[in-house]
């Protein structure tokens, strides 16, 4: 039975095998999501996100955000203004880049959605971001459109491989994900948003890349 309509393509969907919450996905882009009946209102996802011990004492998380600026400067040229989209309450990632000397605007639609998102963005960086758009297709039509001609996206999250892996996937078992993505909905979104899909590295990091001018390759 198909019904339910994609968040990201619009397209119908179909019921995951049965577990915790109602899964469904997408066979068009390959996106899972949460039902919306059961995804947490706004208030409980931010007291879920002001639990988080994200600090720059925490040595392990400290090296994930190390691991993921490594990513994005990889082959990267003239990146002076970065966004970090969903930093948080603890805005660490833009701390560590500041370090590094870049221009670094920490935007959270809870914690801070104040930021100025007026100028384009050589890179915009979200870590343990995208499995939390409630509404993809609006975040990533957000981001694509900051983006400046060549400039670069890093999503960071842990990659779906299909909808019959889910019911140990510890990944799915946090209230907060709503959404999950294969390397197959990110070349989905690559031609969705006028992007390119460079590389996904250890079913986990995500480069994507706004051409530098209209065909210009990678």
């Amino acid at each position: 039975m198909r019904v339910a309509a994609c968040p990201l393509c619009g397209s119908s969907t179909e019921e995951c095998p049965p577990n915790r919450r109602p899964f469904r996905h997408c066979p068009a882009c390959d996106l899972i999501h949460v039902a919306k009946e059961a995804q947490p209102t706004p208030e409980q996802s931010a007291e879920r996100y002001r639990h988080h011990r994200n600090s720059r004492t925490d040595a392990g998380y400290v090296a994930m955000l190390n691991e993921t600026i490594a990513f994005l400067e990889d082959g990267a040229a003239n990146l002076r203004r970065i966004l970090d989209y969903g930093c948080g309450s603890n805005p660490v990632l833009a701390e560590l880049l500041r370090d590094r000397g870049y221009r670094v605007t920490a935007y959270d639609p809870l914690f801070a959605p104040a930021a100025d998102l007026s100028a384009p963005f050589d890179a915009v960086v979200a870590v343990e971001v995208f499995e939390h758009f409630t509404d993809p297709a609006l975040d990533l039509r957000r981001i694509s459109s900051l983006l400046s001609a060549g400039g670069r996206l890093v999503a960071r999250t842990l990659l779906h491989h299909g909808p019959n892996t889910l019911t140990d996937w510890w990944y799915a078992r946090d209230l907060t994900h709503v959404v999950f993505y294969s390397a197959r909905t990110f070349d989905w979104i690559a031609g969705a948003f006028g992007l390119q899909l460079i590389r996904c590295s250890e079913d986990r990091l995500v480069l994507l890349k706004r051409p530098a001018c209209r065909g210009a390759g990678a």
